[in-house]
């Protein structure tokens, strides 16, 4: 691995055109010590400071609550950046998730 600083291309859209965005991969090289302390809890060491991170572990298994249609296929049980948990769906014959 190594560290990759990449500006984003501006889009078409008027929308991303206005946005400056910029990211920067951290790894090993730029000081960036990552270390598994267990299943689903992990240590970042960066510029001395260290953080822990637990994860939060999600049972895959598919919902009781509600059956599949047809066409639907559960992929998996995650949550967003908010932390609102929901189901992902994909629908093989219209081709979309939901």
């Amino acid at each position: 691995m190594r560290g990759v600083y990449h500006p984003l291309k501006k889009a078409q859209t008027p929308l991303f055109a206005s946005l400056r965005c910029r990211f920067k991969t951290f790894n090993e090289d730029d000081g960036l010590k990552l270390i598994k302390i267990g299943r689903f809890t992990y240590q970042a060491t960066y510029k001395g400071k260290a953080v822990t991170f637990n994860l939060h572990e999600l049972r895959q298994d598919p919902s009781e609550l509600f059956y599949l249609g047809e066409d639907e296929v559960f992929i998996q049980h995650t949550f967003d950046q908010s932390g609102y948990q929901f189901f992902l769906l994909f629908n093989e014959r219209l081709n979309y998730f939901f």
